[in-house]
């Protein structure tokens, strides 16, 4: 009803503000993330973890595929936050992590996978 109410409000909008919000929320969990490894996680790391802390918030399930140099695909299943939302947390995540730029697939309303392109700094991974 939330994400409803919201898209009311603010039509188009609301996927740029939810995205934004996503962003918060993935720094909060590569904050999280650390603290359970104890230091700076590598991306598999953090893309493993990810997925375990979206299956015990309840968020759905998602699974994470190395498909070439630098490029990550995302099976989303049965996701239960917003798409924008939880496209803002890979950034945020994979951002810091990498200190360099991400570009994530565009995202459509039955699409349940997210392809991630990363800069040269990922290349090695």
């Amino acid at each position: 009803e939330f994400e409803k109410s919201f898209r009311n409000m603010y039509y188009t909008a609301a996927d740029v503000i939810l995205f934004y919000a996503g962003k918060g929320v993935g720094q909060a969990i590569l904050e999280e993330i650390k603290e359970m490894i104890g230091g700076k996680p590598i991306v598999e790391d953090a893309l493993t973890n990810l997925s375990k802390i979206c299956v015990l918030r309840g968020w759905g399930g998602v699974l994470f595929e190395k498909i070439g140099s630098g490029a990550i695909k995302s099976v989303l299943n049965d996701l239960r936050i917003n798409r924008f939302m939880f496209r803002g947390i890979l950034t945020q995540l994979l951002e810091s992590l990498t200190g360099g730029s991400v570009e994530i697939s565009s995202l459509t309303e039955n699409s349940n996978v997210i392809v991630m392109k990363f800069s040269e700094i990922l290349s090695e991974v």
